[in-house]
């Protein structure tokens, strides 16, 4: 198991994104040591705080609007029957600071815990399915793990709720996305782990499950951020936003595309090689628990507890923020700067995240700086909001339906239709892991 996780993370920093090149992004096993330079950000998603900034009562709302769930269209699309039917929504959290949350509340309506993940997506799909799903068929690791739903299983029970079946985990049909040539490729076989089930979005949270929040996009951010750039003067490029705006390598309205990409620029622009430190992942460094007193004035420093990851390493996966052991009051009954506690993300305002990287001067001194590619327009009306386009593209033609974030949970799908669209069986085939899974995973951002 841990031989098959290595090869694709070895497989992931061997290829970080597209053609390339990066001359200043270097594979941390080819070239041993380096400094380690830990990047921090917000836990608290910076889009909403943005998006909302003018509302009259802007916390509350950004409060609200993080536990909002969401869908996407991730381009899957059920097949039954030799029909490939509707689009599969995904259901997930507007919590795009690689930090999600979800509050549990007791029979009483209080608020019993709330569970904060950082674990990517990918691991859990790993755990569940596999190393095929990720890697080339003529990779010596291909089939070096054909993954353990029961374990799977067993971690949400641990983690989750003790009530979790197997059969609410996973695809009850195959699901299928374009592949190669346009043609329909089967992505996820009936019975393989779906990592947006109930138990990871409705009832609880196990993973990220955010399309922005992935360790594979994590690995092709900071190649794409590795490539200095010059604005129109020649001058590098050295501000945090200048740079995403320029470079495109993330989401400008966040918190930790434009800090994480400016961090590791950094590095690249004094001419050193940059990479990610082993393990590679994204990881909650601490909860500042100042900001939080029981009822009484109470010290509350018991009630962050660490589930999975190591605490003194900075490097925590999953955590839990639930009353003190012996404490006579629930979590909404604390305050969090005097405020009592309504919501998970009052507590993700005092996370902090953080990744590591690597600076290891290999010779390649300074490289030449590239071109901007892309610009940010301004929102019309939430003046602190962005996006990016290309530099020929004018601000005033840009169509801003549908930013912003949902302020009210989707409606249930309807049940698809499966005669929308017929292939013949055979058109459907498993695409190698460069189709599909990479792209989707890439993409996303």
């Amino acid at each position: 198991m841990a031989a098959g996780w290595d090869a694709i993370i070895d497989h992931w920093l061997a290829h970080p994104h597209g053609d390339g090149p990066f001359p200043l992004f270097f594979h941390p096993r080819q070239h041993a040591g380096g400094t380690r330079a830990p990047i921090p950000w917000d836990a608290f998603p910076k889009v909403l705080t943005r998006w909302f900034e003018d509302d009259p009562q802007p916390d509350e709302a950004r409060w609200a609007a993080a536990e909002t769930l969401t869908t996407s269209d991730l381009g899957f699309r059920r097949y039954e029957n030799g029909h490939v039917g509707a689009l599969e929504l995904v259901t997930h959290r507007q919590q795009d600071e690689y930090c999600e949350w979800h509050v549990d509340r007791d029979q009483a309506g209080h608020i019993s815990r709330v569970a904060f993940t950082s674990e990517g997506p990918e691991y859990w799909e790993f755990l569940a399915n596999g190393t095929r799903p990720f890697l080339p068929k003529d990779d010596p690791h291909h089939a070096a793990f054909d993954g353990d739903l029961g374990l799977v299983l067993e971690l949400y029970r641990e983690s989750v709720d003790p009530s979790v079946q197997e059969s609410e985990l996973v695809w009850p049909y195959d699901v299928v996305v374009r592949g190669r040539g346009g043609r329909w490729a089967l992505r996820y076989p009936k019975g393989s782990y779906n990592g947006w089930n109930v138990w990871n979005t409705t009832r609880g949270c196990m993973h990220l499950t955010h399309p922005a929040n992935s360790l594979q996009a994590e690995v092709a951010l900071a190649a794409d951020a590795s490539i200095p750039y010059a604005d129109a003067h020649g001058a590098d490029l050295q501000d945090v936003q200048d740079l995403i705006c320029c470079a495109a390598y993330g989401d400008p309205n966040r918190s930790s595309d434009p800090i994480i990409g400016a961090g590791v620029n950094g590095i690249a622009r004094t001419g050193v090689s940059v990479s990610l430190a082993n393990p590679v992942g994204l990881y909650i460094a601490d909860a500042d628990l100042d900001h939080f007193r029981g009822p009484a004035g109470e010290q509350v420093a018991g009630a962050w507890q660490v589930k999975r990851g190591d605490a003194s390493r900075r490097e925590i996966l999953r955590a839990v923020f639930a009353a003190p052991d012996g404490a006579t009051f629930s979590v909404d009954q604390m305050r969090a700067d005097g405020v009592p506690i309504g919501t998970g993300g009052q507590i993700a305002d005092a996370i902090q995240m953080e990744r590591v990287g690597l600076g290891l001067d290999l010779g390649a001194g300074h490289v030449a700086r590239s071109d901007c590619q892309a610009k940010c327009c301004i929102h019309p009306q939430h003046r602190s909001f962005r996006t990016i386009v290309p530099v020929a593209t004018a601000c005033d033609q840009v169509d801003w339906s549908g930013s912003g974030p949902a302020v009210e949970a989707p409606a249930a799908a309807p049940e698809p239709a499966l005669a929308e669209e017929a292939v013949a069986p055979e058109a459907v085939e498993l695409v190698e892991p460069e189709g599909p899974l990479a792209d989707l995973v890439v993409q996303r951002r």
